[in-house]
């Protein structure tokens, strides 16, 4: 969206859409997810795949200049965390979502009018004791079972 309304707008959005894309790519790297930037990376190539024409050129220019940006701003805890370089059921990461989606089921079937917010991460130590300490909390990392789990059924069916 950034990139589109910066390809189409005069100057002062240009100048808008600039910081608006450096804080949105800064926020893409300080989430940390491996998700994001596949997706970034399917935007960007969906997006030279439709532009015709100079707008393809453009597109690509700006992919480019984006992409300097991103660089600039990467720290070595995203790099890291962006590595790959583990066999997927040995990837904690990713086996442990999977066991905390199911903690989020078993938090929803005992308080099926939602534990408000935050709730699963205060419950999460008693629900997964063996993946979270009693001094760290975990995030359920799936919207529909956040929306279970912290608003209830009924804030599942309104939201």
């Amino acid at each position: 969206f950034i990139g589109s309304v910066f390809l189409s707008g005069g100057k002062w959005i240009k100048g808008a859409c600039s910081i608006a894309g450096a804080f949105t790519a800064n926020t893409f790297i300080l989430c940390n997810s491996r998700g994001g930037v596949i997706g970034l990376a399917a935007q960007g190539l969906l997006a030279l795949k439709i532009a015709k024409g100079q707008m393809r050129r453009n597109v690509f220019l700006g992919m480019l200049a984006a992409s300097a940006v991103y660089i600039f701003l990467m720290d070595p805890q995203f790099i890291k965390r962006q590595t790959i370089n583990e066999e997927y059921g040995t990837d904690t990461s990713a086996t442990h979502r999977i066991d905390m989606w199911k903690a989020a089921l078993s938090v929803f079937a005992d308080h099926p009018l939602g534990v408000g917010g935050d709730g699963f991460n205060y419950l999460s130590p008693i629900y997964l004791p063996e993946i979270v300490s009693a001094d760290r909390y975990r995030a359920i990392h799936n919207t529909y079972r956040f929306a279970l789990t912290e608003l209830g059924i009924q804030g599942f069916i309104f939201s």
